[in-house]
């Protein structure tokens, strides 16, 4: 059967890691103003990732209510996404690549989702018992991430 649910997770949560810690840390040195501000966005979202893929990995113990505040965290991240996206600010010490402006829309529409997918898991995450119940939730946040990072950022 080749990998299951889990361990998919798993491999996408450490391809995150592996990719948004390094890639943060090389362009905030460099980075002021909006563009920095984005970037300590996207490190917060990435923290709370972490969080709840700790537990979704059974690495630390399964807490709803943490994995919920992690999962609200990020939709509240999400919601005020594209105001450090101004028109203006394209080609500035960023990963992020001039698709975005061309693409608004679908920027946009991938911000959104990631607001709606976060809701669920913090949903999800309240009423389960066990991490096995928000792996789908989870799973649905990390894809949306993985869209926006395909599409509008620097692939380094």
């Amino acid at each position: 059967m080749g990998n299951t649910r889990k361990e998919r997770i798993t491999k996408l949560v450490v391809i995150i890691g592996l990719v948004v810690v390094p890639l943060a840390a090389h362009a905030h040195g460099k980075a002021t103003g909006i563009v920095r501000e984005r970037m300590d966005l996207m490190t917060a979202i990435g923290d709370a990732v972490k969080n709840v893929a700790g537990m979704v990995r059974g690495k630390t113990e399964f807490d709803g209510e943490r994995a919920a505040a992690a999962a609200r965290e990020i939709a509240n991240h999400a919601s005020g996404m594209t105001a450090l996206f101004p028109a203006d600010n394209a080609n500035q010490h960023s990963e992020a690549l001039p698709a975005i402006w061309d693409n608004w829309t679908e920027f946009e529409k991938i911000a959104n989702e990631l607001n709606v997918t976060a809701d669920k898991l913090a949903i999800s995450a309240m009423n389960a018992t066990s991490s096995d119940q928000i792996q789908p939730a989870f799973s649905a946040v990390g894809k949306t991430c993985g869209a926006c990072h395909e599409k509008f950022r620097i692939k380094k």
